[in-house]
């Protein structure tokens, strides 16, 4: 009787694996080449480009490869087909004059599934429920109507920020945070903060801290592997499960709270006129307000208040680093509101055209540091062609806004933080583009709450450059402390902590932050 060692059958198993993976890559690279994909870094068979992929700062690794291979990059994470576009003209063609093709989001397994932040995220541009929303979104959020209502409480918050900062500069974030939390709690809620440690401000700080690190959308595993959604939590990758039961308990407080708050004082007669207490007096006159209605509306209050703050705070917080490394910058926008305000009042947004300068040192914030590296995906509907490359249907778009805020033709010099490069162009160049036209999305994926981020963001700065310094944080010994310039990896960035000196910058100012504290 003829018999086979161990040694030969692994070694007849090796040869036949052998055979069957040159097959299969022999054929995977007949139908890769039959289209005239973007170039790319050569993929591995079944893994695709993901071995290329570090853990942190994507949008860096993706911007090298632009340099390499062109402002459009072609690559592969398992079976996820992925199109990088690092070129504002080409993100401005594809996902806003072809915005009908490309404005449907890729499922995203962890994020969404898995995490449920804001079921929003993937819905269809077609669907009936993504038109609806964002037909209550553009009411409440674009109307101009609507943002003058937000005024008073927008001056009201900025008037504590003035007198938090002022006092306390090692904390200036939390006062930040408690800024913008503030407005939108009763934007969206009607809801009044009293406190830095109101319960629903640290929801909501929580909440976005977690997104923040939950790495970015559809650059997952579990998006490109949606099992694993499935894998128990002792098992290797099974942390994305454990992470996500944590984080759902946290989502579900800041979803459901707020809005129980608003029925209950709706129901006593109390609430005042909010986002979500129009939509649900509008649900109810029309007989509407099912049980899917009211979730769909939870999602929206929590989309507009969490899309909101943590995006707001990190570029506010960035404008003082901003400051604390280019003190020109701050004497020149001081002298300028000097000019205008006299020192005799804190601005307000009929002070806005008036201030040009300061307008450019808000468009160098957001260039200088894009909050969301990446953006959030869009996937095509359709195959299409873009400048002569084949783009298969369901291919999900990355945006690269890192590498587009740092584009030298557009921005030369980029690194530099230099709000005057947006006074005038240079003869021959380029135009230094607003970067308002990309920080927010394309098309109709575009951020509905962009002007009453922006709004209160410009607020925010007019009102510490009239009546704030900022400058470095000095050690025991006096000297001056240098601070990092170093930015969290993630979804949503954030400069690494680091530490100021605030104070007012004179007494004048200091009587107007008492003033208006009271």
């Amino acid at each position: 009787m003829l018999t086979v060692s161990l040694a030969e059958r692994a070694l007849y198993a090796f040869v036949f694996v052998s055979i069957v993976s040159h097959f299969v890559y022999a054929r995977w690279i007949r139908c890769w080449s039959r289209v005239h994909h973007p170039p790319g870094p050569s993929p591995l068979p079944l893994l695709g480009n993901v071995y290329q992929l570090p853990d942190g700062h994507k949008e860096k690794t993706m911007s090298d490869w632009a340099v390499v291979f062109g402002k459009l990059v072609y690559v592969s994470f398992f079976r996820t087909r992925v199109l990088i576009v690092s070129s504002l003209d080409v993100a401005q063609e594809i996902m806003e004059k072809r915005s009908m093709h490309y404005s449907d989001r890729p499922r995203l397994v962890h994020m969404q599934e898995m995490m449920q932040w804001t079921s929003h995220l993937g819905y269809a541009a077609s669907s009936e429920d993504f038109r609806k929303h964002r037909k209550w979104l553009q009411s409440a959020f674009l109307a101009h109507n609507s943002l003058v209502k937000y005024r008073p409480i927008q001056l009201r918050e900025v008037r504590v920020l003035l007198d938090g900062m002022s006092g306390s500069s090692s904390q200036f974030e939390q006062h930040l945070n408690r800024f913008i939390g503030a407005i939108l709690m009763e934007v969206v809620y009607g809801y009044t903060v009293t406190s830095a440690d109101d319960k629903f401000l640290k929801y909501g700080s929580e909440v976005m801290e977690e997104v923040a690190h939950a790495g970015y959308p559809s650059l997952s595993p579990p998006d490109w592997l949606p099992f694993l959604k499935y894998v128990p939590t002792w098992l290797p990758f099974g942390k994305y499960r454990k992470e996500s039961e944590r984080f759902k308990d946290l989502v579900r407080k800041m979803r459901a709270d707020p809005y129980d708050y608003v029925r209950k004082t709706m129901a006593a007669g109390t609430a005042p006129s909010s986002f979500t207490s129009t939509l649900v007096e509008e649900a109810v006159r029309t007989n509407l307000l099912t049980l899917q209605e009211e979730e769909d509306i939870k999602d929206m209050a929590t989309l507009v208040y969490g899309g909101g703050m943590d995006t707001t705070v990190s570029t506010l917080s960035a404008f003082v680093l901003a400051m604390v490394l280019n003190p020109r910058v701050l004497k020149k926008a001081q002298e300028e509101m000097d000019y205008v305000v006299n020192q005799d009042r804190l601005p307000d947004f009929s002070d806005r055209n008036s201030l040009p300068y300061l307008e450019c040192i808000i468009k160098e914030v957001y260039r200088w540091h894009v909050v969301a590296p990446l953006g959030v995906p869009h996937q095509s509907t359709i195959d299409d062609k873009v400048r002569g490359f084949d783009i298969p249907g369901k291919t999900v778009i990355i945006p690269n806004l890192w590498a587009i805020s740092r584009d030298p033709e557009r921005y030369p010099d980029p690194e530099t933080f230099y709000p005057e490069r947006f006074e005038h162009a240079r003869a021959g160049s380029i135009p230094q583009t607003d970067p308002r036209k990309f920080i927010f999305g394309f098309g109709r994926r575009i951020c509905p709450g962009r002007l009453l981020a922006d709004a209160n963001i410009w607020l925010a700065i007019a009102n510490m450059v009239a009546t704030l310094d900022i400058g470095k944080a000095r050690d025991s010994a006096g000297s001056e402390i240098e601070p990092r310039v170093e930015s969290t990896s993630g979804f949503i960035s954030h400069f690494e902590d680091y530490m100021s000196d605030i104070k007012p910058r004179s007494e004048n100012a200091a009587q107007l932050i008492a003033a208006a504290a009271v």
